[in-house]
């Protein structure tokens, strides 16, 4: 089938972020009456906050919206790069830069709860992180799979989205599944110290860079149970 486009002119765009950020101001608010009422409860110095997100969103660079919409997903920092404020009772705040994953938080709740930790469980615990500022993460890691309706006029293949980054380099790699079995990919590779608004691939420039990123993401792949 033919595949049909949506035109966005700035205006649309514009539009777009203002909703997006009456969202955050309305999130906001309700956080805040909610953290009031645990104060009020007495019960703010004997309870763990976690805030942080699911997803980020694009507002139409390389053409997509959303987290790259609900017909096919996008790993850039605009989608990855979250929010996650921590506050634990009897510690002093601190803004703490490192790579984390959502995966951490399980192990760091067993921690801090006193919980047993099984050994099949993944992620990293983030109290050393949090306490003596040790290093928890080289690598994160990231993977999806989307499946749009097959009746979607703008998009309806299957994709796979995996990405990879320590602190110097970001590979996004990007999978599309085809009706007749075959697929094809789109690999971007970007130097974030340099490019955060990860503009400019530089996967046919540095090939040594990019055959240790796959190496490693092509591991870290593996684990995952994805639906062929």
């Amino acid at each position: 089938a033919t595949q049909s486009s949506i035109l966005f002119d700035e205006r649309d765009r514009e539009h777009l972020l203002a909703l997006y950020d009456e969202s955050i101001t309305r999130a906001d608010s309700l956080i805040g009456s909610f953290l009031d009422e645990v104060k009020n409860l007495g019960l703010l110095d004997k309870t763990i906050v976690i805030f942080t997100s699911e997803h980020g969103d694009m507002f139409g660079k390389y053409g997509r919206f959303m987290r790259g919409g609900p017909l096919r997903g996008t790993f850039y920092d605009d989608v990855l790069h979250v929010p996650l404020i921590i506050r634990l009772p009897d510690t002093n705040p601190a803004r703490i830069d490192s790579l984390v994953q959502h995966i951490d938080l399980f192990p760091t709740l067993l921690e801090l709860l006193g919980l047993p930790k099984k050994s099949h469980i993944e992620g990293s615990n983030l109290l050393p992180l949090i306490s003596q500022s040790l290093k928890i993460n080289d690598y994160i890691f990231a993977g999806s799979e989307f499946k749009p309706d097959l009746n979607n006029p703008y998009f309806a293949k299957k994709t796979r989205v995996e990405a990879l980054r320590n602190r110097d380099w970001k590979l996004i790699e990007e999978t599309v599944f085809e009706e007749n079995g075959t697929s094809s990919q789109k690999i971007e590779l970007y130097d974030i110290k340099q490019d955060k608004d990860e503009l400019h691939n530089l996967a046919e420039k540095r090939s040594d860079i990019l055959q240790m990123l796959q190496s490693k993401l092509h591991d870290l792949s593996k684990k995952v149970l994805f639906d062929n």
